[in-house]
Formats: structure tokens, C-alpha cells, sequence
């Protein structure tokens, strides 16, 4: 099964990117594919180094052990303040919303984690 997934929410109102993080692992070692993992609207937060994100280690280790690659939405952390000067956790990259239709097209399942 090939996968296209959204975080939509951001670590510090919720549990689901902790969920997300989980799901995705469990998939991969499943025998699945993630295409992408694309963060939109306050889930861009979660790219972001802070010692409060509880999986500021384990989207990293997701991107550089399964080669999942993670999409902080461009549009979505410009209207945060989330500037070329804020440093991102390793495997992360912005990108636009093409990235994430892309995804959707490549797709078996879309997955969307929000509030």
C-alpha cells in the first residue's frame, strides 16, 4: 500500500503528529510505502527545533532511515513567521502544495491527522 500523509496539527495543541510519527513507522515496517509526509498548516511546527517537540528525534530518524521525505508547506510557515532563520529538524524541506498533490496522485491512501 502506498501512502500519502498530512499533519495538519502542531505538537503543542495535540497528540496527533506523536500518532502520525507512530503510524507511519508501524506502516513502513509493515512492508508499505510513504510517498511523502507533508505538514500544513500548524503542523509546519513540528519541523521545528524545539526541546518541547516530543518527536523532534523520531521524524528525523523516520526521514534518513526509510528515506521518508518530509514537506514543511511553504505558504504555511511564511503566515507563522517561519523564516529561512528558523532551524529545522534534519529532514525537513519546504515545499509547495504541488508536492502534495503529487503525492495524492501516486497514492493508494491519503491519511490526514488534524484537530
Amino acid at each position: 500500500m502506498k501512502y500519502a500523509i498530512q499533519v495538519n496539527c502542531g505538537f503543542t495543541r495535540s497528540m496527533l503528529p506523536v500518532t502520525a510519527c507512530r503510524f507511519i513507522e508501524a506502516a513502513l515496517e509493515g512492508g508499505n510505502e510513504v510517498i511523502r509526509v507533508f505538514f500544513y498548516h500548524d503542523g509546519v511546527w513540528n519541523g521545528v527545533a524545539c526541546p518541547q517537540n516530543p518527536c523532534a528525534e523520531d521524524w528525523p530518524r523516520l526521514a534518513e532511515r526509510y528515506r521518508v521525505e518530509l514537506v514543511l508547506c511553504v505558504t504555511a510557515c511564511e503566515n507563522r513567521g517561519l523564516t529561512g532563520a528558523t532551524t529545522l529538524l534534519p529532514g525537513f524541506c519546504q515545499g509547495g502544495l504541488g508536492l502534495w498533490t503529487d503525492a495524492c496522485l501516486r497514492a493508494d491512501r491519503l491519511l490526514v491527522f488534524a484537530d
